[in-house]
């Protein structure tokens, strides 16, 4: 599978056709190796379906898919890559519905949000995504603030651990010269 991410990365940056062809059908063996041998990994499903997405197999897209959200219905790249698959497809609210469901259980994914408000805007109109926007900017605050704050804890601790080993360097010194 690995060895398919490397010819789809290099594939995104070469400007030759034809050499792009050749190193997506050579992506696409190695995610199909990946997949003869283990059928069960929702990793080689969901790149199998993004690199079908990429070379505009949709439907193929669809079913690849599908089946890695069978094999972990919690992994957020392949939801998003559904409701692009769908969006794609102009079922701009059945997307949007999937985007909500999932929010319920991921309410600060800024991922998920982002997807919310544009399919608001097409399904909804402006009023209702710039809602969904003010929701994810709270929601980015929200993540900000806790970001800092687990920096400023995390500082706090090597403060204490760094004054705690002055402490006890400084007792080891006491005794060295006392003895």
């Amino acid at each position: 599978m690995y060895v398919g991410l490397g010819y789809t990365l290099v594939a995104r940056n070469v400007e030759n056709q034809s050499d792009r062809k050749d190193l997506l059908s050579k992506a696409e063996y190695h995610y199909k190796a990946a997949l003869d041998l283990d059928h069960y990994d929702h990793l080689c499903q969901y790149y199998i379906a993004l690199h079908y997405a990429e070379t505009r197999r949709p439907e193929q897209a669809k079913k690849a898919v599908k089946r890695a959200l069978e094999l972990n219905p919690e992994h957020i790249s392949a939801i998003q890559l559904t409701v692009l698959l769908l969006s794609g497809q102009k079922e701009f609210t059945e997307g949007l519905e999937l985007v909500d469901t999932v929010l319920e259980e991921f309410p600060d994914n800024l991922g998920l949000m982002s997807l919310k408000v544009r399919l608001s805007e097409v399904v909804y109109g402006g009023e209702r995504a710039l809602n969904s926007a003010k929701d994810m900017m709270h929601q980015w605050q929200v993540a900000v603030e806790k970001m800092q704050a687990e920096e400023q804890m995390a500082e706090a601790n090597a403060n204490a651990v760094a004054a705690s080993n002055a402490g006890m360097q400084g007792k080891q010194l006491k005794k060295l010269y006392t003895t």
